[in-house]
Parts: structure tokens; sequence; C-alpha cells
């Protein structure tokens, strides 16, 4: 079964492999996650590269899912991200929330009735 995995992953593009590599939740299997880090091993991509590919995926997978990640109130892991470059991404998140608060809150004065 890996080698069909394997064959499969090779055709895929390294955001992808990044995403399967990074999955949480069981979203995908221990060996599909080795198999696609062998693939993305094989086409020697710079450490960078690979840092900027995960950042973007990380930034796009913590804006769509904030409230479940602070309902959870566990702080993901990554392979590609340091703790700390999780937390910044997390701290512009809640930053970007609490400025569309304050943006669409109503201004009560505007509406004052004499």
């Amino acid at each position: 079964m890996s080698d069909d995995l394997y064959v499969r992953y090779q055709q895929y593009d390294n955001e992808t492999l990044i995403v399967i590599i990074e999955s949480e939740f069981d979203e995908y299997t221990l060996s599909a996650k080795e198999v696609a880090d062998t693939v993305l091993a094989e086409r020697y991509l710079l450490p960078e590269a690979l840092h900027f590919i995960a950042l973007k995926i990380w930034e796009q997978k913590i804006s769509s899912n904030f409230r479940q990640y602070l309902k959870a109130n566990v702080l993901p892991v990554s392979k590609f991200l340091t703790d700390a470059e999780l937390r910044e991404l997390f701290r512009k998140e809640y930053d970007n929330l609490l400025e569309r608060r304050q943006t669409i809150a109503v201004d009560s004065t505007k509406y004052w009735f004499f």
C-alpha cells in the first residue's frame, strides 16, 4: 500500500505534501505522513522554502479554525515551524479578531433618542 501512496504522492505539489505532513486529528495515517515526508525529502528543497510554505499553510489553517484551537486550548505541533512562530501566528489572528469585532461594533452614541 505504501508503494501506491509513494507513486501517487510523487505527483503532488510541495504544498499538498506539507499539508499531509502537518495534518492533525488523524486526517491522514502515520504511513501516509511518512511517505509524504519521504517524497518531500527526495525533492531536496531548501529549508527556507519549506518554512515559507508551512507558514502560509498554518496562517490559513489558524485563520479558518481559530475558535476550535482556542476551545482545545492546545498549541498545535509543526514539523517546519517553531512553537514561537505558531504562537506569533495565533497572536496575529487574535489581533485580527479583535480588529474585526471593533469594526463591526455598533456606535451606540449615534442611536440615542431624545
